[in-house]
């Protein structure tokens, strides 16, 4: 979990120094060496807590209950894909009957009705089916990690149509809302289910040829999906693709260098080198953001916990965050949130504690608790771990709905297993 934490920071500042684009703001090194810090703190955390429980041999005895677990997992695998379901259509009806969006002029035009429909009633939920959509929309979120990580007794044609399907919802369940984090936070969550597959079963299917195949073609519909997104809100504003781009980018506060700006406005595929470099530097901003950071004159507000704080106010309880202040639409990194928000004591204290907890939780679930609770709590980590270089993960809206709709998944089985089955729950066991 150490070694892609830092692989991904180390890849973060090579892409951003390499990119075609500079910061607008001058404090680019303070930028980097808080960075920097950070990621010491959080492996200094890590290691220390992996040295203090790996030193003591009888907090890492595997606990086993070993009762019809594969039984449980296939049946917490198709409670999340079945719940995931439902709660698009959910959605899915909000968003067309209850709210009358459409879809015919593109995603990107959908998603601005969406957010004016939004501004219109005051930020407030449009009905109760968006509620319950967006509680178990993202359950199989917990299927497709227990399907990579698990080597249960299934065929592997059948593992990888489930999948396919998984990836299927992903994107249905983002392009009805115009959104692409979740993209990211499936990404972290399969990268560390693979990492800790249990048995040979997972690895040899993700390692065969054809499952490359299929997995590569997944991951490049996601990629045109994303610069499909980007060129429907060009098409929206009626100017070019290099148009588009360049105002983009200097929103997210890049500019683009003369040189690759003459390139692309010399070459027939100009429009498609400018839609590639927004979409990379649409991760790599929070550069430039966090730079942006240390100019105190820009002002003070909320640049993380935004999903809770916007929840909150649609329940009445605060009021909501100001929307038009100067980093509202940006990434901001994770350390640089923190710095903003709390201050040198806050990025320490937060810091250590990230490092302490996802080596906490990777060590009880590899040798004691190797239950589906503490996947899903391991995969969380590892998601805040893999995006700190853009955010803070649990800012991305689908993210607390991960939790909840993936423990909604778990909760259901445990309770027809306890009261129809008769088979015992799986506790904290394996």
């Amino acid at each position: 979990m150490l070694k892609r934490f830092l692989l991904i920071w180390v890849a973060y500042w090579l892409i951003y120094f390499v990119q075609p684009v500079t910061s607008k703001y001058p404090d680019t090194i303070e930028a980097f060496l808080l960075q920097l810090f950070f990621v010491f703190l959080v492996s200094c955390g890590f290691l220390l807590t992996n040295y203090v429980i790996l030193k003591d041999r009888k907090l890492i005895q595997i606990h086993y209950s070993g009762i019809n677990y594969e039984l449980l997992v296939r049946r917490v695998i198709f409670s999340g894909f079945a719940l995931s379901s439902l709660g698009f259509v959910f959605l899915l009806f909000d968003k067309l009957y209850v709210q009358g969006i459409d879809y015919s002029q593109g995603f990107a035009v959908a998603r601005e009705q969406w957010r004016l429909h939004g501004e219109e009633r005051g930020g407030q939920v449009s009905s109760i089916y968006s509620v319950v959509g967006y509680l178990i929309g993202s359950s199989y979120f917990i299927s497709l990690a227990l399907l990579v990580s698990k080597n249960l007794k299934m065929r592997d044609c059948r593992r990888v149509f489930w999948i396919i399907f998984g990836l299927l919802l992903l994107l249905a369940n983002s392009a009805i809302t115009g959104g692409r984090s979740s993209i990211l936070l499936l990404l972290a969550f399969l990268v560390y289910a693979y990492r800790t597959s249990s048995g040979s079963g997972a690895r040899e299917l993700v390692n065969s040829k054809i499952a490359k195949i299929v997995f590569a073609l997944c991951g490049l519909g996601m990629v045109v999906y994303v610069l499909y997104i980007f060129s429907l809100r060009s098409d929206a504003t009626g100017v070019s693709f290099a148009a588009y781009g360049a105002g983009f980018l200097d929103f997210m506060g890049l500019a683009p260098a003369r040189w690759f700006v003459s390139d692309i406005s010399n070459s027939p595929l100009g429009g498609i080198f400018a839609l590639v470099n927004l979409a990379v530097s649409y991760l790599t901003h929070s550069f430039a953001t966090t730079a942006a950071i240390f100019d105190e004159s820009f002002g003070h507000g909320n640049v993380i916990f935004n999903t809770i704080y916007q929840m909150l106010a649609k329940l009445g309880l605060i009021d909501a965050p100001d929307p038009n202040w100067f980093l509202s639409g940006r990434f901001p990194s994770l350390p640089g949130a923190l710095y903003f928000q709390f201050g040198w004591l806050g990025l320490v204290v937060s810091a250590f504690l990230i490092g302490i907890w996802s080596s906490m939780v990777n060590l009880l679930y590899k040798f004691k608790w190797p239950s589906i609770s503490m996947l899903l709590l391991c995969c969380c980590s590892e998601s805040i771990l893999l995006i700190s270089p853009f955010l803070f993960a649990g800012d991305f809206i689908s993210f607390p709905f991960i939790i909840t709709g993936s423990f909604i998944a778990i909760f259901l089985v445990r309770l027809w297993t306890t009261c129809i089955s008769g088979i015992k729950p799986m506790g904290s066991g394996r």
